[in-house]
């Protein structure tokens, strides 16, 4: 499940990828890691009257949601969402409908089991610094005289060969978006034959990877000594890509 990020592009950089002005992120800081249980505030690129970026907060807080206190506890459940229940979910089906958004990232990682031991790989799409994760998102607290801020989960699917390999125990992956479907997937007018098209239809074969090292979260090094490719002779006669 993609609970890690890595955002090493910054506000300028983002806003000239998805063609967006930088006015509601412009203060975003890029990071190595960035840790969905955190609830972190990321950038996102969502359609409100036109194709806009704003800061959003991981962790989806579904319109019902009246209090605090209920969406902190709802937060960790909603990080992610299952592509194959998401029109049925309370939390989901109306974001699915109505509110779908991208979310940016330089890279996500995943842990492979090896002979009871955990190897963090970094996953990235080849030949895009910048790809795009297919997201919904909800602007939460408009109705209840607080100021309102968006929140959002990112869609998750079946693993493909790559991914499974690599994510051994759930064997899921994040969606993500071609190209040429960015646009299409915040299109309002989108019915459910029309989203559940576009993710079935991503199958994500332009991945690449690279194994790192454990203490990745820890180290407080630039990206490019936290990131580098770290090797792990145990998994030499394990490699299937």
């Amino acid at each position: 499940m993609p609970y890690h990020l890595s955002i090493t592009a910054d506000a300028l950089t983002i806003s000239q990828r998805f063609g967006v002005g930088t006015e509601h992120i412009k203060d975003f800081t890029p990071r190595a890691h960035i840790n969905g249980f955190s609830y972190p505030q990321i950038p996102v690129i969502l359609y409100q009257d036109k194709i806009m970026a704003v800061m959003a907060n991981w962790g989806l807080i579904p319109e019902w949601v009246r209090t605090m206190e209920e969406a902190g506890n709802i937060r960790n459940n909603t990080l992610i969402a299952r592509t194959e229940t998401i029109f049925e979910k309370p939390s989901f089906k109306t974001s699915i409908r109505n509110h779908r958004c991208i979310i940016p990232a330089t890279g996500f990682f995943e842990w492979k089991l090896f002979e009871k031991k955990k190897f963090p790989h970094l996953i990235y799409v080849k030949d895009q610094q910048i790809f795009a994760m297919a997201g919904i998102y909800s602007e939460w607290g408009t109705d209840m005289g607080n100021k309102s801020f968006h929140t959002f989960a990112i869609l998750t699917k079946e693993a493909n060969p790559l991914m499974a390999d690599i994510h051994n125990t759930k064997k899921r992956m994040p969606v993500i978006l071609s190209p040429q479907n960015e646009k299409k997937w915040m299109d309002p007018k989108l019915n459910h034959t029309e989203i559940m098209k576009i993710i079935a239809n991503e199958n994500n074969d332009n991945l690449d990877f690279r194994t790192i090292r454990h203490d990745f979260m820890q180290s407080s090094e630039p990206a490019d000594k936290v990131l580098k490719t770290w090797h792990y002779p145990e998994l030499d006669n394990n490699l299937l890509f």
